[in-house]
């Protein structure tokens, strides 16, 4: 089911959803329905066609859950009994499964917060809060001064990626509790690969730069490379990139507030188009400074180089995890020549910078880093990446599924590793390596402080720690798991 996102979404607020005395109406008759239908401008014809606005859309679907029932948030998942959730990989979603996962997205960009909450309960939040949570994270000050980065570049970066990936699977389940999980994705099956393992999704119906998903890795270049319609955006194409909020976000402000011209962008970016944009791969390709993406996308991060990142016999930390499926951690000070030597050597793609690279890149002739943001595609930016809203999560969803095989792998060779005592080795403050751990790093602090993570671990209300994202159980497993994983779960594998 296509989303039309070409013109730009009111957002939905509470204050629709009001009498004019401030309360609430009741939903119960069938004549309450119809009004409300009316009051908020739902073409209910528009609703057959098969391509709707995603307003029409998310209104539907609010008002349908609120007329079934006695209280609003009813139908949410928090309010049945809570059972593992199975993350599928998108291709392996059904029809209808996908038809949910868009509508669900569409909804979050589309309802704000407090309005959700009232529909959808407690756990919901608008799609603009996991962009903002996700920049200001790289915008943490240090002792007054800006700024250190506590979702990237180490260790850290699963932990967080973990809890911001379960904050936001509740949110969308919120909404779309029949969806079961969040969908993740595997990139790298999507690229040519190797002679001896092609990726399966490439050159079939399935793969995943078609309108059906993310629509062409580059953007429109009559439009400065932006994702004007589906052709080039895919389900998303033309979803306008959003202007941050300084009165609902007043209380992070001061560490980002949006970009020169108050887009959700990077505080530097000088782009003003209103679309996301994705530069063309082959200027990546060729820029000098990124000669080891020469061979993207028709290689990049394969399955053998999955297999070597979870073999804990090579992988015996999680400071080595992080490295060999993500080199760019290797810009943290402190770590030893001859560790960054080593994986710059043993691994020959990324994994987590390809999905940054590849679809975001860099305008051809640029100075890379040293240049203004501005020149770089939206999922290039990394610290609002989220603006590629198909793909960000269940790209990072993957990423979470090859740490889960790692730890299995780790914890069945070495049981000690998952004590409370050793806790995967993961850094704390003190360590030689790296010698300083900022505020929100080490494994006892509250991760991203500015904007803790509340409601994902019970009995944590001030933000969870890495050490509970580390030590905790999940309520997720992944559709495609190695079977040693599956059996910690005391599950038949699917």
């Amino acid at each position: 089911m296509p989303v039309n996102m070409s013109e730009h979404v009111p957002m939905l607020t509470d204050t629709e959803l009001r009498h004019s005395d401030g309360s609430y109406p009741d939903y119960s008759s069938l004549a309450a329905k119809e009004h409300a239908m009316t009051t908020l401008g739902l073409d209910l014809a528009a609703t057959g066609t098969g391509r709707f606005s995603a307003r029409n859309c998310l209104i539907l679907l609010c008002l349908a859950l609120v007329f079934t029932s006695t209280a609003v948030y009813k139908c949410g998942p928090y309010q049945q009994h809570r059972q593992l959730r199975v993350r599928k990989e998108l291709r392996s979603l059904t029809d209808r499964e996908m038809q949910l996962f868009v509508t669900g997205l569409a909804t979050m960009l589309s309802v704000d917060t407090g309005a959700g909450q009232l529909l959808f309960g407690p756990k919901y939040k608008e799609y603009d809060y996991f962009i903002i949570k996700h920049t200001v994270a790289t915008q943490t000050p240090v002792d007054g001064v800006c700024c250190s980065d506590v979702a990237h570049f180490g260790p850290w970066f699963l932990t967080w990626h973990e809890a911001f990936i379960m904050e936001f699977e509740n949110a969308l389940l919120s909404v779309v509790p029949e969806l079961g999980a969040l969908p993740y994705w595997e990139m790298y099956e999507d690229f040519e690969g190797t002679t001896e393992r092609p990726g399966k999704f490439y050159g079939t119906a399935d793969w995943a730069f078609t309108p059906r998903f993310f629509g062409s890795m580059d953007g429109d270049p009559r439009a400065n490379f932006t994702l004007t319609n589906s052709d080039y955006g895919g389900v998303f194409g033309g979803r306008a990139v959003s202007r941050f909020n300084a009165m609902k976000y007043a209380d992070v402000a001061h560490l980002f507030n949006g970009s020169k011209s108050g887009l959700l962008r990077d505080p530097h970016s000088e782009r003003n188009e209103p679309y996301v944009i994705r530069y063309p791969t082959k200027d990546l390709i060729i820029h000098p400074s990124r000669s080891y993406m020469k061979d993207a996308p028709r290689i990049n991060f394969t399955v053998q180089d999955l297999e070597r990142c979870t073999d804990f016999e090579l992988v015996k930390s999680m400071w080595d995890f992080m490295l060999c499926i993500d080199l760019a951690s290797t810009n943290v000070s402190g770590l030893p020549t001859n560790v960054t030597d080593y994986w710059m050597s043993h691994v020959s793609r990324f994994s987590h910078a390809m999905f940054h690279n590849v679809l975001g890149s860099l305008k051809q002739g640029t100075q890379d880093e040293t240049h203004p943001l501005g020149w770089m595609g939206d999922a290039r930016v990394v610290n609002t990446s989220p603006n590629e809203v198909l793909g960000f999560f269940p790209f990072h969803a993957n990423l979470i599924r090859v740490w889960q095989i790692w730890k299995k792998r780790a914890e069945l060779a070495d049981p000690s590793i998952a004590s409370a005592d050793v806790v995967w080795h993961y850094p704390r403050h003190g360590d030689a390596t790296p010698p300083v751990l900022v505020r929100g790093t080490s494994v006892d602090d509250v991760m991203s402080p500015a904007m803790p993570f509340t409601d994902i671990i019970l009995g944590k209300p001030h933000g969870a720690t890495n050490r509970d994202m580390l030590m905790h159980k999940p309520d997720y497993v992944y559709e495609r798991m190695v079977p040693e994983l599956a059996l910690s779960y005391g599950e038949t594998w699917l």
